[in-house]
């Protein structure tokens, strides 16, 4: 076993991951937020999670999930638009939480639930895997259980890596915040996942009125 899979796959999960969209805005909100890094990681941890079973159907079922995501894919972008919104109207009323007091953060469970589910709402996440694995995956004889396990796993690794680093910096950064900076970052973030989330909705719409001209 020469672990070129593994080491395709990592690098696959990095790239995909990196962007700074909104799941990354929200692992940052998080450690800062609630002053602890696990907050993030547990967040980071949902989206590679996503990120693994997007990777394992792009990687086993492509024809078919493509085509039931291409189905519903108007369902599914309105869906993660609307929690975005809703997540960012969230994050712009909430106070930063004194360290000292776990019971105004948030469950590590529903971080996790909450990632899981935005990153699962968004198709490209899917594409980008099934281009991704269309150059650097295996083919032909090199298409076995072993390799396609290795890539998937890499996936997952390299994702969790990225959000766990991204985690640790900012938990770095925010011991020099003030409560006061922090109400800031808190309306900031809120802003921008509702731009990201104003910004899918307008262009699904797009694509509606595009499908009913051509129709």
């Amino acid at each position: 076993m020469t672990l070129e899979f593994l080491a395709k796959g990592f690098l696959i999960g990095l790239l995909v991951a990196a962007p700074l969209g909104p799941v990354a805005i929200l692992v940052m909100h998080r450690v800062l937020a609630e002053r602890r890094r696990r907050a993030g990681f547990v967040s980071g941890l949902g989206a590679a999670t996503a990120d693994l079973l997007y990777a394992c159907v792009a990687a086993g079922l492509f024809s078919f999930v493509a085509s039931l995501l291409d189905r519903y894919q108007i369902e599914l972008r309105i869906g993660g638009a609307l929690l975005l919104v809703v997540l960012g109207a969230k994050l712009m009323r909430v106070e930063p939480h004194d360290a000292a007091d776990p019971d105004q953060r948030g469950t590590l469970w529903s971080h996790f639930l909450s990632t899981v589910l935005l990153t699962l709402s968004n198709p490209a996440t899917f594409l980008a895997f099934s281009g991704c694995f269309a150059v650097w995956g295996p083919a032909g004889t090199q298409h076995t259980f072993l390799n396609v396990a290795e890539l998937v796993v890499g996936v997952f690794l390299g994702s969790l890596l990225w959000f766990g680093g991204l985690s640790f910096v900012v938990g770095m950064v925010r011991l020099h915040l003030t409560p006061e900076r922090l109400r800031w970052v808190n309306i900031g973030c809120g802003i921008a996942m509702i731009i990201f989330g104003v910004v899918v909705l307008v262009n699904t719409i797009g694509m509606c009125c595009g499908k009913a001209g051509q129709a």
